[in-house]
């Protein structure tokens, strides 16, 4: 009979589970984000997660120090105004043939 339902009302069936858990174990089985954030920041955050270890393919060597120096750096440089230096009009250089 429990096949019954699985089969033809999941939603019936995840219902009599749920009634079944007694109310202090479903409390404990709540997904929780680490650090209290919300989940689109916890989204981001692995997102930063990978990119780290993308781009520093050693990262889970390196001590933590060390790792956020290396993306405090990039971080800096991404944002780094770059500074175009226009070349100076010079005359060019009168080379004399005949100096030996």
């Amino acid at each position: 009979m429990i096949d019954k339902v699985v089969a033809d009302d999941p939603a019936k069936f995840l219902s009599i589970c749920a009634g079944l858990i007694p109310r202090e174990l479903a409390l404990t089985l709540e997904a929780r984000t680490p650090g209290g954030l919300d989940a689109d920041d916890w989204a981001l955050a692995l997102e930063v997660f990978r990119a780290i270890k993308d781009t520093l393919p050693n990262a889970t060597d390196r001590q933590p120090g060390e790792v956020l120096e290396f993306v405090s750096k990039a971080i800096r440089t991404a944002n780094a105004k770059l500074i175009e230096v226009e070349p100076e009009d010079t005359a060019p250089l009168d080379v004399d043939q005949n100096a030996s």
